[in-house]
């Protein structure tokens, strides 16, 4: 069954206010089709059993469809990438569509969150980890359905990762014991190099390239570094304090443009804010009554590309 969201109030306040558009109410029908809008921009939000597509930056509602385990989705130029956590593999949706085009197996891995090198089409997948084994890296070589497996000795549990515009491979996530790490994959390299940061984050999130810089969420400062790096250490040059940013439960964050999005509250994960990029501040906008998003991603209109 598909299920189509009701928007059943918007508000929005005078200038300089926030607009909330408020969901609460999931009605059950045929969901509609995103061939209308696949001109446009769209803004993917994972939960555990639904996809929901809205048109970015406008959020009109487009479509909702039924997954299991869906997980920290990425884009490329023309396709969506959900990881999938119990089935163990990653789906690929069209830009727009609804149905999955290929599926990219990750057998007994725990796939998390995943990112395409934009010099090669390769698709890297962090691969979480549990208490028994430590995660690692699948490489998906130009999308192809058996990976090549990469593992920094030093991480046991794999977070997110991103590349910056040269096929370089971030990651970050901790050591056993807790430590939070960040590492680089260099562009046709076969071993991670870890990266010392000018400044110690202790929960790092989502790790993305911004156009000019890589960044990475600082989850308890509620903020995303802008980060210059030489050889391995990586300093902080930049920094975007996003206000009403409440929750520290290692969720996505997606920058596209001038905009970046990220769930707000503190526990249940069902808002969804929208805030500048990079200046920052209170945020402009919020979706809200999501059953528990787990990540988003936007995929660029064709002509944006």
């Amino acid at each position: 069954m598909r299920v189509t969201l009701a928007i059943v109030g918007i508000l929005v306040g005078c200038a300089g206010a926030q607009a909330q558009i408020t969901v609460p109410t999931l009605v059950h029908r045929s969901a509609a089709t995103a061939s209308e809008t696949k001109s446009e921009a769209l803004l993917y939000i994972t939960t555990a059993d639904i996809i929901w597509i809205f048109s970015f930056p406008r959020t009109k509602f487009v479509a909702s469809f039924s997954v299991y385990g869906a997980e920290n989705p990425c884009a490329d130029e023309d396709h969506v990438f959900v990881p999938q956590y119990g089935p163990d593999d990653i789906v690929e949706y069209a830009h727009g569509g609804t149905e999955p085009i290929a599926t990219l197996e990750d057998a007994g891995q725990d796939p998390f969150s995943c990112a395409v090198d934009p010099t090669s089409g390769t698709i890297a997948v962090t691969n979480y980890g549990n208490a028994t084994r430590p995660g690692n890296v699948a490489l998906y070589i130009r999308a192809q359905n058996v990976p090549v497996i990469y593992s920094d000795p030093d991480i046991y549990y794999y977070w997110f990762c991103g590349y910056d515009d040269k096929g370089n491979l971030f990651v970050d996530g901790i050591s056993h014991n807790g430590t939070a790490l960040f590492a680089e994959l260099p562009a046709g390299g076969r071993t991670f190099t870890d990266i010392t940061l000018s400044e110690r984050i202790k929960d790092p999130g989502s790790v993305q390239w911004d156009g000019n810089y890589m960044t990475i969420a600082d989850e308890p400062a509620h903020s995303i570094d802008r980060l210059d790096f030489s050889g391995s250490t990586g300093t902080i040059v930049g920094t975007t304090r996003l206000s009403g940013w409440r929750s520290r439960r290692g969720e996505q964050s997606w920058i596209a443009g001038n905009t970046v999005v990220v769930p707000t509250d503190r526990y249940q994960l069902k808002h969804l804010g929208f805030w500048s990029y990079p200046l920052g501040g209170r945020f402009t906008k919020t979706l809200s009554r999501f059953p528990a998003i787990r990540g988003v991603t936007v995929s660029a209109a064709p002509n944006d590309r």
